[in-house]
């Protein structure tokens, strides 16, 4: 993944997409990983970083791997909901 300012806004992107595609609200999500739906938005709009664990209770409320998750991020550019990367995070 590259090292660059707008990680936090592609991991945000790539949050959002996944949720959404998943038809999860922020509100249950933030609920089943332990978060706020503040810090979530927060996350989701790239304004926050989460925690190596946040990221994993994000990533486990999704039923992914955390590095699933990291991918998507790193891969967000390439894929837009619905085409076959998206639908190829686990669902």
């Amino acid at each position: 993944m590259a090292n660059s300012p707008d990680l936090p806004h592609r991991f945000g992107r790539a949050l959002r997409l996944l949720r959404t595609a998943r038809g999860v609200s922020q509100e249950d999500l933030a609920h089943t990983a332990g978060l706020s739906r503040t810090y979530l938005g927060e996350v989701e709009r790239g304004a926050k970083c989460p925690s190596i664990c946040a990221l994993e209770d994000v990533a486990t409320a999704l039923e992914l791997r955390p590095w699933e998750l990291l991918k998507a991020a790193d891969d967000v550019d390439a894929w837009l909901p619905g085409t076959p990367l998206s639908t190829d995070i686990r669902r």
